[in-house]
């Protein structure tokens, strides 16, 4: 099934789920990054579903809440969520937030909603080396496996800003001052 949730629907499922504010806050600004990068693209001639960006970056973290104290993932967890209630497409883009796996031959949403998510450090616009330092430090700074992962991330990050930025008519550091 392809359905999308209207942005009132999608508010509701940040509360059923227990989304606490500092969650929803990051999402507000996952999904502002999203949108305005997607509009551009698509200005650009990319061809991306303005409705599925914005619902997908206000439910990327779905399932966050419950996840933290436990070792599921929450972007699985998330994507199962939405899965059962028929968001097929949106859980897609869920399910890539954290592990990209990324199509070459164009930006698709997954990549938006992977990107702007690792734009967005609680709920501040920040570069990519500011939100990389910040997650080595509070996941990984003793853990040479997650370090690895985290580099591989960092570097398919950077790569992917490269290639969403490269027609755009603004640089990643713009972001901060178009966001307001």
């Amino acid at each position: 099934m392809f359905g999308i949730p209207s942005t009132e629907d999608c508010l509701k499922m940040m509360d059923e789920y227990g989304m606490p504010d500092n969650i929803k806050a990051h999402s507000f600004k996952v999904r502002d990054i999203s949108i305005l990068l997607a509009g551009e693209l698509n200005d650009k001639g990319e061809i991306m579903d303005l409705n599925l960006v914005e619902a997908s970056a206000l439910l990327h973290d779905i399932a966050k809440i419950q996840c933290i104290s436990s070792d599921k993932r929450h972007d699985l967890v998330g994507a199962d969520i939405l899965r059962r209630r028929g968001y097929d497409r949106i859980a897609e883009v869920v399910e890539q937030h954290i592990n990209l796996v990324g199509k070459e031959d164009r930006i698709t949403e997954e990549d938006i909603i992977f990107y702007a998510d690792k734009r967005v450090m609680h709920d501040k616009i920040v570069s990519l080396s500011e939100r990389f330092e910040d997650v080595n430090e509070r996941y990984a700074s003793d853990n040479a496996d997650l370090l690895k992962k985290i580099d591989f991330t960092r570097k398919k990050s950077y790569e992917l800003e490269r290639r969403i930025f490269k027609n755009l008519d603004f640089s990643p550091e713009d972001l901060v001052s178009l966001i307001k």
